[in-house]
């Protein structure tokens, strides 16, 4: 007899845990569900409510950010007069930088900065006549190393593709 009353205990404590695991298994089933649906439906009013302000906050007509030149220049040539060598870093990328880094890109992309820079330096001319060009570099760094009045750095900072303005000491 006290076989059987193992047996039963055993098959007792089988049913229960089969029941528990199968109970256990519906309400993770349920929950998981729940949890999805719940999920999408604030998915769903996220990225309503989301493109709802994106199109509250958008311009009638675009606007042009105005950079105030006295960011772009250097503030230790705000306080100098005189000639001052400068190093004019401008805005396009140099070749180092390139996407292309074969050597056919990087070639290309040299030349095109230096016909950008021959623009610039164009502008410049006319901007600031008594310029002087010390030197250019395109591979690390696109810049162009000037000579120019103190006076005259602010004019050459209004240019467009002028990106930092910097002194150069010695």
């Amino acid at each position: 007899m006290p076989w059987q009353k193992k047996k039963l205990a055993y098959a007792v404590s089988l049913a229960t845990f089969v029941t528990g695991l199968a109970a256990s298994q519906l309400i993770s089933t349920q929950a998981t569900a729940a949890a999805d649906e719940l999920g999408e439906r604030i998915s769903q009013r996220a990225s309503t409510m989301r493109s709802e302000r994106i199109e509250q906050l958008k311009l009638d007509t675009p606007q042009r950010s105005q950079t105030d030149s006295r960011s772009i220049i250097d503030p230790q040539l705000h306080r100098v007069s005189g000639r001052q060598t400068v190093i004019v870093r401008l805005r396009e990328a140099p070749v180092a930088t390139s996407p292309n880094q074969s050597k056919a890109g990087r070639m290309a992309h040299k030349q095109k900065l230096q016909q950008s820079q021959e623009q610039f330096l164009d502008r410049v001319r006319s901007i600031v006549p008594r310029s002087q060009v010390k030197g250019r570099t395109q591979m690390v760094i696109n810049s162009v190393f000037m000579e120019v009045d103190a006076a005259q750095v602010e004019a050459l900072a209004q240019d467009p593709e002028v990106f930092r303005i910097n002194r150069v000491k010695d």
